[in-house]
């Protein structure tokens, strides 16, 4: 105490750590989402950005935005290093992280022009070429978001050395289902009796890779036996490629004329935040063909929601099949609608399953982990010492 009573103010820890974030794209979905998660814990950081939604968040947390593109083909890659050279300078950055597999490659270039530490989410299950394998092995650390994405890189031929395996993670504090406003988000009415029907959602982009189709072919025949429920389409169509506009357009149409659909399907758009639909789904589903890990499932174990999931890429990670959700393969709507009837149909199943995801959240999804984790690897690689400045233990 010093003579006033109050105790003595200690000097807030000088801000050493500044790391440049990069995002390729302007929209606000699960990998920039995550990404903030991290960013949030570094308050030195920038991010480089087009604008949108996601510049528009990271600045609303608290860090500075600075617009950026990335530009394309070997010239574009030349010039978008140099700017990155330039604002590393002005800004004085200690490490550069990308978010994406497309962005390693920028981030491999980055490293040998500046010799800064370089690190790259592989947030992708997708092939990849051998020049941008040679490429992207030179940076220094590329965090894997799941045992299958650290895995398929392997397979690829990416060597082992620079491979983290790091899950994205959800802040169980916040993401609490006593915590989300669910007047943020009304459900579609459907009759005068609303508490006889069951919600049943899906969110993400309405696309092929997304399984959208396969949820409504799935949806009409769980309807036919569990009539008395409502399924919610969550997400929008980003992709302009004519077989994206059609894909949405079949979908839209059979939702409206299909007799076992009609008035049960229902189309939310793109909504920027999803918690509250969750909170209100009495079964979130992920109709995916390939899936890295799904933030949106992430989300659902936290929310304390049963999953009924393909068994693609990360998502046995996140479901626990009979524990906290049920699995069945990708392209088997028939195996999907039998799922969800059996769930349907048995609330304290639903209620188990609920609480086995909050739990599984708990031990393998917690920011209060998966971030510590993923700031080790900026300390190991700048040689700091962030433990006062963030938290790291």
């Amino acid at each position: 105490m010093d003579l006033t009573g109050k105790p003595p103010a200690f000097p807030t820890p000088p801000v050493t750590h500044r790391p440049l974030y990069l995002l390729e794209y302007p929209t606000f979905s699960g990998g920039e989402r995550s990404l903030l998660e991290i960013a949030k814990k570094t308050p030195g950081g920038t991010l480089l950005a087009p604008p949108g939604p996601a510049a528009e968040a990271y600045s609303k947390a608290g860090l500075e935005v600075v617009p950026f593109r990335i530009e394309r083909g070997a010239e574009g890659s030349r010039k978008t290093v140099e700017s990155l050279q330039a604002l590393a300078s002005s800004h004085r950055s200690t490490l550069i992280h990308t978010n994406t597999l497309m962005t390693a490659d920028i981030a491999a270039d980055f490293g040998q022009k500046t010799g800064l530490p370089t690190v790259a989410h592989i947030r992708d299950i997708m092939n990849i070429s051998a020049r941008r394998i040679e490429k992207i092995s030179k940076v220094n650390r590329l965090i894997a978001v799941s045992r299958a994405v650290a895995e398929f890189l392997v397979r690829q031929g990416v060597p082992t050395p620079p491979i983290r395996q790091i899950y994205n993670g959800i802040d169980l504090e916040t993401v609490h289902p006593q915590q989300i406003p669910t007047d943020r988000f009304e459900l579609p009415s459907l009759s005068p009796r609303e508490s006889d029907f069951r919600t049943v959602s899906i969110l993400g982009q309405i696309s092929l890779r997304k399984g959208t189709d396969i949820f409504l072919e799935a949806a009409a025949r769980c309807a036919r036996k569990c009539p008395q429920t409502r399924f919610l389409i969550v997400g929008a169509r980003f992709s302009v490629k004519q077989e994206a506009r059609d894909l949405e357009q079949s979908i839209r149409s059979r939702a409206h004329q299909d007799p076992d659909l009609k008035g049960r399907v229902h189309f939310s758009g793109w909504i920027e935040d999803p918690l509250p639909v969750i909170a209100q789904s009495d079964i979130v589903v992920s109709c995916a063909r390939e899936e890295p890990l799904s933030r949106v499932l992430l989300e659902a174990t936290a929310l304390a929601r049963p999953i009924v999931a393909t068994q693609v890429g990360g998502t046995p990670e996140i479901v626990n099949h009979g524990l906290n959700g049920l699995l069945v393969p990708p392209d088997d709507p028939e195996a999907l609608a039998r799922s969800l009837e059996d769930l349907l149909q048995n609330p304290s199943t639903r209620r188990s399953m609920g609480i086995a995801s909050r739990e599984i959240a708990k031990r393998q999804f917690d920011t209060r982990t998966t971030t510590p984790e993923v700031l080790n690897l900026h300390a190991e690689l700048t040689g700091e010492d962030l433990s006062a400045q963030i938290g790291i233990p």
